[in-house]
């Protein structure tokens, strides 16, 4: 993926030369359709894993795969609302 933008003396951050203003909106949705359905998936996850503990199957390798399944979703979701500086 190119970038599109890059950092400026002040810290902050300015698109490209060359680079559309329209481009760079339509990248930005993407990030954020992107992190809606994460945020979906995560709930998601979480119900699967509250409904199995409620039948019992706290223990059982489903559960594990679909709690392994959630940490990673909060992986994502975390490394997107802290991405890295720089």
């Amino acid at each position: 993926m190119e970038r599109l933008t890059r950092k400026n003396d002040s810290g902050g951050y300015e698109l490209l030369e060359g680079v559309a203003a329209e481009t760079a909106v339509e990248r930005l949705a993407g990030y954020e359709n992107t992190y809606a359905f994460l945020l979906g998936e995560l709930e998601k996850a979480e119900q699967k894993l509250s409904a199995m503990r409620g039948q019992g199957k706290g223990r059982s390798a489903a559960f594990q795969q679909a709690l392994a399944e959630k940490l990673y979703l909060v992986t994502l979701v975390e490394r997107l609302e802290k991405p890295p500086r720089g």
